[in-house]
């Protein structure tokens, strides 16, 4: 049995990256789909690659030339640091740390920028955009109330961030917000008594998809329009659909 997590499609729609365990660590792999062997990207590496998805995972560059992959928390201070790192794609390469100051990250449609969380559990978590070198940070949604923000997306057009917010860490409760990258209050897109999470807006920028358990069927995707039209559910039955 074998189990993975986080996977995400290359733009040119011929491979996919996702975590998975060998050697008993998490480890990074690069599968194409007109078959093969999977590539285990990170076998030689001393990243210490994280197999929770929780706040970000991994993503992969507009262009598909980098995967970006966040670390395992390690100790720094008082709470722990995750540290990002960029591997070239899809057959790897020298790995290259890009900050050890978020918890994960996001390219903008263009690749020109960052979105990424800033995780700090004594305040609330932050979300910044960043130049692609990890600086010349600005604050989107702010740190407060003990807040935390995971899985940040980016609309089509470049002129949101999606995430998902709760007031506890492991996201078993959670909604979905928004926020503009040009600034203002955040927007709650999808309310709910249960969670809300992993948000992925549709390429026509129309609706957005999410991983939602609304009364305790487990997991399940989920359609929601932006118009205000009812949203649906796309898969059936108990599972933890993500």
């Amino acid at each position: 049995f074998k189990t993975v997590a986080d996977p995400q499609r290359s733009p040119d729609g011929k491979w996919v990256a996702y975590i998975s365990v060998a050697e008993s660590r998490p480890q990074l792999w690069v599968q194409f789909l007109n078959g093969g062997v999977p590539a285990n990207l990170t076998r030689d590496s001393d990243i210490p690659v994280s197999n929770r998805t929780i706040v970000g995972g991994i993503d992969i560059s507009p262009d598909g030339s980098a995967i970006g992959l966040a670390g395992r928390p390690r100790a720094s201070g008082v709470w722990s640091v995750p540290g990002v790192w960029t591997i070239p794609a899809p057959l790897g390469g020298p790995a290259r740390l890009v900050t050890d100051r978020f918890a994960s990250i996001r390219w903008s449609p263009d690749g020109r920028l960052f979105a990424a969380v800033l995780a700090n559990p004594l305040v609330g978590d932050a979300i910044v955009v960043s130049g692609t070198d990890g600086q010349d940070e600005r604050i989107i949604v702010p740190a407060g109330g003990g807040t935390h923000l995971h899985q940040v997306a980016w609309s089509p057009d470049g002129q949101y961030l999606y995430y998902a917010q709760s007031l506890e860490p492991n996201h078993t409760v959670g909604e979905i917000y928004r926020a503009r990258v040009a600034g203002g209050s955040p927007e709650r897109i999808v309310r709910t008594s249960g969670v809300a999470i992993h948000p992925a807006p549709t390429p026509d920028g129309t609706a957005v998809v999410y991983a939602g358990d609304h009364n305790g069927e487990g997991l399940n995707i989920w359609w929601h329009p932006l118009d205000g039209t009812p949203e649906r559910r796309l898969t059936a039955g108990a599972g933890e659909y993500t």
